[in-house]
């Protein structure tokens, strides 16, 4: 065993035998099947013979066949908002708590989702018939020359934190170094993986690329994708003051002005801010409160492509039509459902924002009762698994804060690097003590001396 691997081990006080037996029980949870790649992929990930780690399979298999709780095993288990609060020294239910759920919501759904990303329904529900309801020692797509990776985040993830610690550095939305400070952590370790066009944009705006241009670099008529949708939960927290449907044109600027360093396709632009107003809604609100309806009209008031306000309007009849009274306590996907999703966007990688952001509103209106199972619900669903339930994951921490979040989530997630969960959580506090204003001007240029990532960096 190499001296980082053990230094790693050591940090997290596990034994290799621990550290192996509790990511193979969560996959024998889940999986039907070993598959011989898998056990290879095992043994090169923990730096084991191929015989070590099937005997800990056969332990897991074991320890569980006989009904023993595992003892690394937290499942049922949630974190008390109590515990949370006191760590970050922020009062429960407070703006600040709120935040935090929302960004550490967008990195567990980014992380569960992984997992299964480009993977089809079908191929879901067969392999994981139980529903995904662990993080799984994976490769990640861009990055899968990297090898297996346990409870870390992606570059959906990355790009969120980026937003959110630019918006905290400059007090406020600052397009120029939202587009500059995403290049930035492009550049973290580990990479997270992204696609090449994403990857020859950041490189372009750090070699000094006008932000205005850079979203046109590789489309004539810019990206439609989902990539601005997916890092605009920041921007819903601190934009949740403005009511987009009494000021549609102001709110949706604001976020334009946040994504419009790489996405400026107004299908793009709408994704985001169909995001930013449903984290704003749910922020603003309660579960006991919480209209799907009231969060469908706000995101319509802030789309302008045709495509998407059609399909906000089928959102919207879908979920007027359901049986709600029968089945509002219902924590699994239905038929219903699935056929629902298939009219919105297909059953299929949802790379436009138009496809993943109206199925990501639909199940967050048909389950937001129940914020665990809405995220494990959209990712069963399949197609760009990590986006979609990141995005949900945000505005399901922005509705239920931190209470919710099991602790097998929380315990593993990434918090081994600067960049971690912990320091997201502080950065979130930070987030939630600004509220742009309608009045307040965009800033033409980021502050003097700015430094790559200095909030997180101090507090990591």
């Amino acid at each position: 065993m190499s001296e980082k691997k053990k230094e790693v081990l050591s940090a997290l006080e596990l034994t290799a035998e621990e550290s192996l037996y509790s990511s193979i029980s969560q996959i024998c949870d889940m999986h039907t099947k070993i598959s011989c790649r898998l056990i290879s992929g095992m043994a090169t990930s923990f730096q084991l013979s191929e015989q070590e780690v099937v005997k800990a399979i056969k332990k897991a298999v074991n320890h569980q066949s006989k009904g023993e709780p595992n003892p690394l095993d937290k499942q049922g288990v949630h974190v008390v908002g109590d515990q949370v609060c006191e760590k970050l020294k922020i009062k429960k239910n407070s703006s600040a708590e709120l935040a935090v759920g929302c960004i550490v919501g967008v990195m567990i759904g980014d992380v569960l989702g992984a997992a299964v990303e480009g993977w089809p329904l079908d191929l879901i529900i067969k392999e994981f018939p139980k529903g995904i309801k662990n993080f799984t020692c994976c490769t990640h797509m861009g990055v899968r020359n990297l090898g297996f990776r346990y409870g870390r985040y992606t570059d959906d993830s990355n790009s969120t934190l980026a937003i959110a610690n630019s918006i905290v550095d400059n007090k406020g939305i600052c397009p120029q170094d939202c587009a500059l400070e995403c290049a930035r952590w492009y550049k973290h370790e580990p990479k997270r993986g992204c696609p090449d066009t994403a990857a020859a944009l950041f490189e372009s705006l750090l070699k000094g690329m006008d932000y205005k241009k850079s979203g046109f670099l590789r489309f004539p008529d810019g990206s439609y994708a989902n990539g601005g949708s997916m890092k605009a939960s920041p921007v819903g927290v601190v934009l949740r003051n403005i009511n987009p449907t009494k000021s549609p044109k102001v709110f949706r600027e604001y976020v334009k002005g946040a994504v419009m360093g790489t996405h400026q396709h107004p299908e793009a632009i709408d994704g985001a801010a169909c995001i930013a107003a449903a984290v704003g809604y749910a922020f603003g609100t309660s579960p006991e409160l919480f209209e799907p309806l009231d969060m469908i009209a706000r995101c319509r008031a802030v789309s302008e492509s045709e495509g998407m306000i059609e399909r906000l309007k089928s959102v919207e009849k879908a979920l007027k039509e359901f049986d709600m009274k029968d089945k509002k306590e219902s924590k699994n996907l239905c038929k219903a459902d699935l056929l629902t999703l298939s009219k919105l966007g297909g059953i299929e990688f949802q790379i436009r924002a138009i496809q993943a952001v109206p199925q990501v509103l639909y199940l967050a209106g048909r389950f937001f009762k129940h914020p665990e199972a809405t995220i494990v619900n959209m990712v069963m669903v399949g197609g760009d698994t990590d986006t979609t339930a990141s995005m949900i994951g945000g505005i399901m921490g922005a509705l239920h804060g931190t209470g919710w979040i099991p602790v097998r989530w929380w315990d593993n997630l990434e918090n081994d690097t600067p960049y971690g969960r912990d320091a997201a959580a502080r950065c979130a506090v930070h987030l939630s003590d600004i509220k742009v204003a309608e009045n307040q001007t965009l800033f033409a240029n980021p502050p003097a001396q700015k430094s790559s990532s200095s909030i997180l960096q101090k507090l990591a």
